[in-house]
C-alpha cells in the first residue's frame, strides 16, 4: 500500500472564469462537505464508482495525463418541482399563460425560491459557485481526481441538496485536453460519454424542440473547445462535455469517473508521435509505459465504437456537425442514448466492457506511475 509522503507539494488551483466570474480559490471536496455538515448532517454513505483508497494519489501527485474533471449541474424549475411541467408544458413560455395559469406558476416559483434559495446560499458559502440565470447552476471546481469529486457529489445528493431521480443537465471538462487538430476524436469522445449512460434521448432531443439549428446551448456538436481563461490554473485547453444528464449519485460518479480516463486516454494519443500511435510497444520508452497502454487503449475504444456506430448506421469517422446537417446520426444516437434501454442487458454489458478496461489501464497507471514516484524518494511503503 502507498502512502503519500507529507511533503507534497501543496499547489493551488485558481479557476479563472472570464467576464461573469471572478478569480477564486477551488475548496477540497472535504471542506465543503464540512461546512455543510452542520445544517445538513454529516456524510453517511461514499460513492466511490469503481476507485478505491489509493486513489488519492493521484490527487497529490497529478499525472501528467490525467485531465482535470469538474462539472456543472443545472437545475432548472422544471426539475425542482415537477408540477410546473403540468401549468407550463414544455415549449410553453411564461408570457403565454392565461391568469389562471400564470398565478399557479406563480405559486411554484415562490415555493422553488423559497426551498432552494437558502440551499443555494448555504452552497455559496460552502465554496461552490452558483450560477446566476433562470435556473440555479451548481459549478464543481476542478479536482486531479474524480474521486475527490464523487464524494462531494455523494454528499450532495445524499443531502438533498441535488434533487435524485430527475434528469439534471449535466456539463463536464475535461482540462489540459487539446484536440483542435483532431476534431473527429472529440467527437467520439463526446459521443462515448453519452451512449455510456452519460445522457438521455430526452435530454439530447431538448434543443432540437424549437429548431434542428441549434445544438445543447452554445454549440451544435455536443461539446466545447475551453480557453485557457475558462481553466483551472496553468491548463491552456480542456473540452466540456455538454448533452448530459444527471439523474443519480450513482449515475453521476459513473460517468465523470469514464469521462476522465477516457479523456487521459485521449489525451495520450494527442500528445503522441506518428509511430508511437503505430507501434507504442517498440516506441514508447518503459519509464512511460502506461503512456503507451493509455495510446492503445484510446485506439481500442475508437475502434470499437466505430464498428458499434457503424453498424447502426451513424459512422464516427464523419463529422456529424448540427443535427440539422446530420439529422439521420443524431436521430439514431438518440435511440442508441434512449432511456428505455439504459436498463437494458446490452447497455449494461457495454458499460461492463468498457468500465473493465478503464479498470484495467488505471492499474497499470497507478501501478508504473507509483513506483517511479516511490523511485524518486517521493512515496514511502
Amino acid at each position: 500500500m502507498l502512502v503519500i509522503a507529507n511533503k507534497v507539494v501543496g499547489k493551488i488551483l485558481q479557476i479563472m472564469f472570464s467576464g461573469e466570474y471572478s478569480e477564486i480559490n477551488v475548496p477540497s471536496a472535504a471542506s465543503v462537505i464540512n461546512r455543510l455538515s452542520d445544517r445538513y448532517g454529516a456524510p453517511t454513505t461514499t460513492t466511490r464508482a469503481f476507485e478505491e483508497s489509493d486513489d488519492h494519489l493521484f490527487s497529490e501527485f497529478p499525472h501528467p495525463l490525467l485531465p482535470t474533471v469538474g462539472i456543472e449541474i443545472e437545475l432548472p424549475h422544471r426539475e425542482l418541482d415537477p408540477n410546473l411541467s403540468f401549468v407550463m408544458p414544455r415549449g410553453t413560455d411564461y408570457d403565454q399563460l392565461d391568469d389562471s395559469k400564470r398565478e399557479q406558476a406563480d405559486q411554484i416559483f415562490d415555493g422553488i425560491d423559497n426551498t432552494w434559495k437558502p440551499r443555494m446560499t448555504d452552497l455559496a458559502e460552502a465554496g461552490l459557485i452558483i450560477g446566476d440565470d433562470s435556473f440555479s447552476e451548481l459549478i464543481f471546481p476542478p479536482y486531479y481526481s474524480s474521486n475527490e469529486l464523487n464524494q462531494l457529489v455523494s454528499y450532495l445528493y445524499e443531502a438533498g441538496l441535488v434533487p435524485n431521480g430527475r434528469e439534471l443537465p449535466l456539463h463536464i471538462t475535461l482540462g489540459g485536453i487539446d484536440a483542435s487538430s483532431e476534431p473527429l476524436h472529440l467527437q467520439r469522445l463526446a459521443r462515448m460519454v453519452e451512449l455510456l449512460d452519460g445522457t438521455t434521448d430526452r435530454r439530447l432531443h431538448e434543443p432540437l424542440m424549437g429548431s434542428m439549428s441549434h445544438w445543447v446551448q452554445k454549440d451544435k456538436r455536443g461539446y466545447l473547445e475551453r480557453r485557457p481563461s475558462e481553466l483551472a490554473g496553468d491548463e491552456h485547453s480542456g473540452v466540456e462535455l455538454r448533452a448530459l444528464s444527471a439523474r443519480s449519485s450513482e449515475q453521476l460518479t459513473k460517468v465523470t469517473w469514464r469521462a476522465q480516463w477516457m479523456g487521459a486516454c485521449l489525451k495520450a494519443w494527442l500528445e503522441a508521435s506518428n509511430p508511437e500511435r503505430a507501434n507504442s510497444v517498440n516506441t514508447v520508452p518503459f519509464d512511460g509505459y502506461e503512456r503507451g497502454a493509455m495510446i492503445d487503449t484510446w485506439i481500442s475504444l475508437t475502434q470499437f465504437f466505430d464498428n458499434i456506430y457503424k453498424i447502426n448506421d451513424a459512422p464516427l469517422d464523419e463529422a456529424w456537425g448540427a443535427p440539422m446537417d446530420r439529422t439521420e446520426f443524431w436521430l439514431k444516437h438518440h435511440v442508441m442514448c434512449s432511456t428505455n434501454l439504459i436498463n437494458m442487458p446490452q447497455k449494461k454489458q457495454l458499460c461492463e466492457v468498457v468500465d473493465g478496461v478503464l479498470r484495467d489501464i488505471r492499474g497499470v497507471t497507478l501501478r508504473h506511475y507509483g513506483s517511479r514516484l516511490a523511485m524518486r524518494g517521493e512515496l514511502t511503503d
